[in-house]
């Protein structure tokens, strides 16, 4: 069981199946100071952050399955390999489902992970997807 700050039991029971209303869930972790720019703009933006990720970065949407409920802890190390710029890039997060079957590309985090990162392509606008929680990351 994934448990929540908020001890949201409906949000446990839809973590641990991965689902909501027989959709697969997801998770975009992000920082306290992107988390009100994605509320406003009523989108997740596939700008390519060449700040931290240098000239490898690439566009798109990054995102875990929702068994991958971490805290902003856990998603330093586990997502993030404990890369310094991304201490703080997990205080919040989205869990939500795609209202249609999205087109997604993923990998390992690293080898040997057994997370897989998934990215969507490009910008994702609030309509195309039903958010289930936003907020502080609840994960404890």
């Amino acid at each position: 069981m994934k448990p929540t700050f908020s001890h949201d039991h409906r949000i446990e029971m839809h973590l641990n199946n991965g689902m909501f209303n027989g959709k697969p869930l997801y998770i975009h972790y992000t920082s306290a100071e992107t988390f009100p720019k994605i509320i406003a703009s009523r989108c997740f933006m596939a700008r390519p952050n060449y700040d931290r990720r240098g000239s490898a970065a690439k566009s798109g949407i990054y995102m875990v399955r929702g068994r991958n409920a971490f805290n902003a802890r856990q998603a330093f190390q586990q997502l993030f390999l404990g890369e310094p710029k991304y201490r703080d890039s997990a205080k919040y997060c989205f869990v939500f489902t795609f209202n249609s079957e999205p087109y997604l590309t993923g990998n390992l985090i690293s080898a040997g992970s057994t997370v897989e990162e998934l990215i969507h392509p490009g910008n994702l606008s609030f309509s195309k997807i039903n958010i289930i929680y936003q907020g502080r990351n609840p994960f404890l």
